[in-house]
């Protein structure tokens, strides 16, 4: 009977998204993985934050307040009358309005408008004496890194704009102001899980995922940092990735093939870079373009315990914990730090630094002036002959002095 009613009432509805409705989500909510979505704003409406989300992590979730000359950015979607009820079911805690909402027209310098559905927090009830309630607690990074996917993937320049959070209280100024770190520099498993989950073929429903995905990854492999995923998603010391202890634990599919091959497009590696693989050097080739993001331009290791030694075009570094002793003093190595995949860090860079045999692949912590920035891979010389000659024939291999760790003020 359900089925013949929205038959006969069918029609295309027009909905305009401005928080975590990216098109992964809304293709898994409305259970249709061929969904489009296309950029879209609404005007003299500003994107607050307000009620509490639990499964978001329980800080604010977006909603819109009336506030004169402000355009906020969107996207609209078209859905059948089923898809439109399965979406409702999400939305608990909303109110559905029309407002006029304006689509960009891909490839033209032209708008077309539309009266679409929008849904705005709070019931009618609830909303006596603002439009939208005021916000209560921040949202949560993953609910923020949801926003963020969902604008980047539909205006350009949104990666690096920031996300104002505001309250309907005061609408007109932001109380503070988000910026996506990059995935490597994430804080939290649960926004790790929205960037996987806009990789993959057939997304998750979320935001029910980020709670099994953050569970998993501490009860069954005692992880509970993006680094910490990084190590294990490609280990030094080891062709398999322990990630796999994931699959053999699940009763279900929720570890597919899918998720993994994901999580390796992710720029979720760090690697500290102190040779030829720095900006204008010989090999910076291989991180340059879309390969790799550059994190920061002039970072140390934490540590002092390294020699740099000259073979010519490229340097070496030893660690004096690796039982080498040399006459010269230590110092920290200065380099660049960089974001990279899996894909590039296991086929390009670990062939070019012949991990593990001639370089070793291994951990080192990264600071910039006083700043902690965390552990990064870092490329250390293993090879037993060559290290043998740099011990026994100093003069075959220069070592950086003059410049102590600092491989670009030598060159």
């Amino acid at each position: 009977m359900r089925n013949e009613i929205l038959k006969a009432s069918s029609k295309q509805w027009i909905v305009f998204s401005y928080g975590s409705n990216s098109r992964p989500q809304l293709r898994a909510r409305c259970q249709n993985e061929k969904l489009q979505t296309w950029p879209a704003y609404v005007e003299d409406y500003t994107r607050v934050f307000s009620l509490e989300a639990v499964h978001w992590g329980g800080g604010g979730v977006a909603s819109l307040c009336p506030c004169e000359g402000v355009v906020t950015k969107g996207s609209i979607v078209r859905l059948s009358d089923e898809e439109k009820l399965r979406l409702d079911q999400f939305e608990d805690g909303y109110r559905e309005i029309k407002l006029n909402v304006y689509e960009r027209i891909q490839g033209e310098e032209s708008v077309k408008r539309h009266e679409a559905s929008v849904y705005i927090a709070g019931t009618s009830a609830m909303n006596q004496q603002l439009f939208t309630p005021k916000m209560n607690a921040g949202p949560s990074e993953a609910y923020l890194t949801a926003i963020h996917l969902h604008l980047r993937s539909h205006w350009e320049n949104s990666a690096e704009e920031p996300i104002d959070i505001r309250s309907s209280a005061s609408p007109e100024e932001a109380l503070t102001h988000w910026y996506h770190p990059g995935v490597d520099s994430l804080k939290t498993l649960e926004a790790l899980c929205v960037e996987v989950n806009a990789l993959r073929k057939i997304p998750w429903t979320m935001p029910a995922a980020t709670q099994r995905f953050t569970s998993d990854l501490n009860r069954i492999l005692g992880v509970y940092s993006v680094q910490e995923v990084s190590t294990l998603l490609a280990p030094a010391d080891s062709d398999t990735s322990s990630l796999d202890m994931l699959r053999e634990s699940s009763n279900d599919d929720f570890w597919d093939e899918d998720a993994f091959n994901a999580l390796k497009l992710l720029r979720i590696h760090r690697i500290f870079v102190y040779g030829s693989l720095m900006t204008g050097l010989a090999n910076h080739h291989i991180l340059d373009g879309n390969k790799a993001r550059l994190i920061r331009e002039s970072v140390q290791t934490r540590d002092s315990n390294f020699y740099l030694i000259s073979a010519g075009n490229y340097p070496f570094a030893l660690s004096s914990s690796s039982s080498v002793v040399l006459k010269e003093k230590t110092s920290a190595l200065r380099g660049q730090l960089f974001a990279v995949d899996t894909n590039v860090l296991e086929s390009q860079l670990d062939p070019l630094e012949s991990h593990p045999h001639f370089y070793l692949r291994s951990r080192c912590d990264v600071i910039q002036d006083d700043e902690d920035l965390g552990s990064a891979w870092i490329y250390l010389l293993n090879d037993p002959k060559t290290i043998s000659t740099i011990v026994e024939n100093p003069t075959c291999f220069p070592r950086v002095a003059d410049t102590p760790g600092d491989w670009r003020a030598y060159v």
